[in-house]
């Protein structure tokens, strides 16, 4: 890519994640934090308020296995448990056996209370068997569904987008882009048996998924002259395994 804190205006496919966080431009979870104060804005847009968690990664994982599969199978890694061997105890000199999300530079698992018998972890994302088995469910479910229509039109995945608004520099990522009717799918993870309407309106306002439509929206209609539709795609990350789709009508995206 170059000098990745610059892109020029437009659509760009293939930016890893990586390159895309490191562009030099002002992003609807950044402006979020404005909320709470402009303090929490500037160490947004300063990379301090970064996190991760357990939930996030299986999301992301769901989100590859749906969207870009032949990433998903060559990037991630299903973890067979600790393969640390016991140092004491009944069952000394057998693998430890616990359930195991870090991969060694030797291609062996480790356990949190054995990884830090190694010096370095190899940089690939790890999913356990049961969350590995939950990816594979949420995909099928969604695969079933009709929605799964948005998700084969033509267009691209993880499309990266660079405007002007207002003065400022800005960036967008789309999960799923499609420029023929236009519109916008952005696939999202909710916890299993709670993908009630109650509970993804719930979401929607406390995640700020409302805000961040409008900014695609907005985004996309800069960089194309036409406002595309938005479309939400909620999956449960366990049986049933329901799906939503809800549209993020004029009315949510003006407010």
């Amino acid at each position: 890519m170059g000098d990745e804190s610059v892109l020029s205006i437009g659509f760009h496919r293939d930016v890893p994640f990586a390159d895309y966080c490191r562009l030099e431009a002002l992003n609807a979870s950044a402006l979020c934090w404005g909320e709470l104060s402009m303090l929490h804005l500037r160490a947004a847009l300063d990379g301090e308020l970064i996190k991760d968690s357990k939930n996030m990664a299986v999301g992301r994982a769901i989100h590859a296995r749906l969207l870009e599969p032949e990433l998903y199978r060559t990037a991630y890694r299903i973890s067979r448990g600790c393969e640390a061997p016991l140092q004491s105890g009944a069952r000394k000199g057998q693998l430890c056996g616990l359930s195991a999300r870090n991969l060694l530079p030797s291609g062996k698992f480790a356990c949190g209370k054995h990884v830090g018998d190694y010096e370095s972890l190899a940089a690939v994302p790890v999913l356990t068997a049961d969350e590995a088995e939950a990816v594979e469910c949420a995909a099928t479910s969604v695969c079933a569904h009709p929605v799964v229509k948005l998700l084969r039109q033509e267009g691209g995945y993880e499309t990266t987008g660079v405007f002007e608004r207002e003065g400022v520099r800005c960036k967008l990522r789309l999960d799923k882009w499609i420029p023929g009717h236009p519109a916008i799918v952005d696939v999202k993870k909710i916890t299993a048996a709670r993908g009630t309407l109650r509970t993804i309106e719930k979401n929607i306002l406390d995640y700020h998924y409302d805000i961040k439509a409008a900014w695609y929206v907005r985004g996309v209609e800069i960089l194309t002259g036409v406002a595309p539709a938005f479309v939400w795609i909620f999956v449960e990350d366990g049986p049933p395994y329901d799906v939503r789709v809800i549209q993020a009508d004029a009315e949510t995206i003006a407010i």
